[in-house]
């Protein structure tokens, strides 16, 4: 029998972006050299500050990444109880992700009252 082996992740960027279309973030490892991919790991921010609350975590396999390069990839975000709701939209490719200008957007759609500016990226984690 087999034995499972943990392994620390590898942290491929770390930091605290809206992800609009101005941030565009350079990995330290390509997707395609992850065993599985990557996990996106969002948080709230208040007042210009990345907080440790509202985490939302987001796996990408690394065969999407692979075998569709730059496009575009939708992560629902929301607070607990729904307080909070966002939605980010992220360009990946191997080495790169980039953002789009509605990831700081703020309003209602579909009835749904958001606030896009309320979430930051804080870590991809290779997997």
């Amino acid at each position: 029998a087999s034995e499972r082996v943990y392994r620390e992740p590898k942290i491929l960027w770390s930091g605290g972006y809206y992800m609009t279309a101005g941030h565009t973030i350079t990995l330290s490892e390509a997707v395609s050299k992850q065993n599985n991919g990557i996990v996106l790991v969002f948080s709230g921010i208040t007042n210009g500050t990345s907080g440790d609350y509202w985490w939302n975590q987001f796996f990408v396999p690394k065969y999407v990444v692979t075998n569709k390069s730059g496009t575009g990839h939708c992560f629902s975000l929301c607070a607990e109880n729904f307080a909070t709701v966002a939605m980010k939209y992220l360009l990946i490719k191997d080495t790169e992700i980039t953002g789009h200008n509605n990831n700081n957007l703020t309003g209602t759609a579909s009835g749904i009252t958001f606030a896009n500016n309320r979430f930051v990226l804080r870590y991809v984690i290779g997997v």
